[in-house]
């Protein structure tokens, strides 16, 4: 089944770097069967210490420009998606985690860089990380065709929602190449099972590729759309997440033009405490990165931080 992103928030900063934001936005729409686009203002949250009427006339201009904004651009988007400005006052990540709870959206999508651009910004991390839905994070100098797809694979449950969307992408963007990347491991104790580390590897290397295997089979994938690379992390394992630097040294080498990672639906309290794989490459990688959730992860969480 297709992939769609039928509700789409986004973030936007009424400054120049939302033209990349907004582009990316209008072509994830034309593919995704996108039907509403919620185009949110955060208002910072001083302002609600001045008088009623101020406030009131500041959201009013603000949405005006908004609207111009939607106007702009309303030509990108496909004819059946609506463009809604909305304009909030608060804290920009606490406020878009909010709307994400009332407005339930497929994606939302966010400039990844902070002000000085050298790092993820807060808002951006606080988004990714407690997101019930995916979340689309846009690197500054993101321009051109997504011709380049990075996809880093577990062969858990989810992964496959990876490689969907994925193709998705790929299938928007003529001749793109879609990487799939797995990291595979020896774990700490191997010895006591009697084989050397070259042995164990070797064996785990056979087990991937038969995992992969698998995967192409039950969903019935085309191996034509996709290159796998199995890439052995040298140093005996403890947990999966520990893979993480082989798999930014990935990235790095290839350089994509977009990152797709699958959470595995792990909470937000659990991503700070333990460092998952997603949370840690969002963190570390400049590249665009696209963070799938299944919906309703996370929501639960939300509910307990904002609703009475």
């Amino acid at each position: 089944m297709k992939p769609t992103m039928a509700r789409m928030l986004i973030g936007v900063a009424l400054a120049n770097k939302d033209a990349v934001l907004l582009r990316r936005a209008a072509e994830l729409a034309r593919v995704a069967d996108t039907r509403l686009v919620t185009l949110l203002h955060v208002l910072p949250s001083f302002y609600q210490m001045m008088t009623e009427s101020f406030r009131r006339e500041l959201a009013d201009s603000t949405r005006e420009r908004l609207n111009d904004l939607a106007a702009q651009w309303r030509s990108k988007f496909p004819s059946n998606v609506e463009l809604r400005p909305v304009v909030h006052f608060g804290n920009p990540g606490l406020v878009i985690l909010q709307t994400a709870l009332s407005e339930i959206p497929d994606l939302i999508c966010l400039g990844r860089a902070s002000k000085d651009k050298s790092h993820l910004g807060e808002e951006a991390r606080t988004v990714a990380r407690q997101a019930p839905c995916s979340v689309l994070l846009v690197a500054g100098d993101d321009s051109g065709k997504w011709g380049r797809i990075w996809v880093p694979l577990d062969f858990s449950d989810r992964s496959f929602d990876a490689l969907e969307v994925s193709a998705m992408f790929a299938a928007a963007h003529q001749n793109a190449r879609v990487t799939v990347q797995h990291v595979y491991g020896v774990p700490v104790g191997y010895h006591q099972l009697g084989r050397t580390f070259d042995e164990f590897a070797n064996e785990q290397k056979l087990i991937a590729l038969a995992e992969w295997q698998k995967l192409e089979k039950e969903h019935s994938i085309d191996a034509a759309q996709f290159q796998l690379r199995l890439d052995l992390d040298p140093t005996p394992m403890v947990f999966d997440s520990h893979h993480y630097p082989i798999v930014e040294a990935g990235i790095q080498e290839g350089k994509p033009d977009l990152v797709v990672l699958s959470s595995r639906g792990r909470g937000a309290v659990t991503a700070f405490l333990l460092g998952s794989m997603a949370a840690r490459l969002v963190e570390k990688t400049d590249r665009t990165i696209l963070v799938l959730r299944r919906p309703g992860d996370n929501l639960g969480l939300l509910e307990a931080l904002f609703l009475p």
